[in-house]
């Protein structure tokens, strides 16, 4: 992750959830479909939120006005974000297979 920049809260999430969703420069999603996925109370924050990380380059505009993509300097940070999220998650789970 990029050390010279910091995320608010509500930023993390967004690109949380965009690397939940995998989306790369091909592979776009719609707004609402990213604020369907947070609570309805932080939904206004969030869309503030998509809005300075599309002024800050880290996710930008496919086609259409309503249509996002990750850049690349964006994936890497979607991707280290959710990792880590995941580690906070799930980091003491242990699954035991047995056939």
């Amino acid at each position: 992750m990029s050390n010279e920049e910091e995320f608010s809260e509500y930023e993390k999430k967004v690109l949380i959830i965009l690397g939940g969703l995998n989306i790369s420069k091909n592979c776009n999603v719609q707004r609402q479909t990213i604020l369907k996925r947070v609570p309805n109370k932080i939904q206004k924050e969030c869309n503030n939120a998509i809005n300075d990380l599309i002024r800050k380059g880290y996710i930008g505009y496919y086609r259409r006005p309503d249509n996002l993509m990750v850049s690349q300097k964006g994936r890497r940070v979607t991707h280290a974000l959710k990792d880590e999220d995941n580690k906070k998650k799930y980091g003491d789970l242990r699954i035991l297979l047995i056939f």
